[in-house]
């Protein structure tokens, strides 16, 4: 990592980079103020691995999505007064199914997150 007024690192025209700028809080402001120059580091570019095993996560959640919606219309129509949650085998195994879906969709969620960040960062 190289200053970045130093021109050590140069960008060039759709090069995505982060650039790392310590900040502290004004008391006067409250804008945050750079404390030393910024410091610029190339993203790497992703390998087909990871585009391929990213690719897979979003194919295994999006694959069970009719599982979620059936879940979600059972439970719509289900009346608790005359229904046992617990006697229906077919509610128990799609919730069970749709459990072990958050995980990879919060990591999904968690991705797509940086990703509009970084490129939230670079458009301005």
């Amino acid at each position: 990592m190289a200053r970045a007024d130093q021109g050590s690192h140069r960008n060039f025209p759709g090069q995505l980079c982060r650039t790392l700028c310590p900040t502290s809080n004004s008391t006067f402001s409250g804008a945050h103020v750079p404390v030393f120059g910024g410091v610029q580091e190339p993203l790497p570019e992703p390998t087909p691995a990871e585009l391929a095993a990213e690719a897979q996560q979003e194919a295994t959640v999006f694959s069970q999505a009719a599982d979620v919606d059936r879940l979600l219309s059972m439970l719509r129509t289900l009346d608790p007064a005359k229904d046992n949650l617990a006697d229906n085998e077919e509610i128990q195994e799609l919730y069970r199914s749709c459990m072990t879906l958050r995980p990879k969709v919060v990591k999904l969620i968690d991705k797509y997150s940086q990703k509009r960040g970084m490129l939230s960062l670079c458009i301005k």
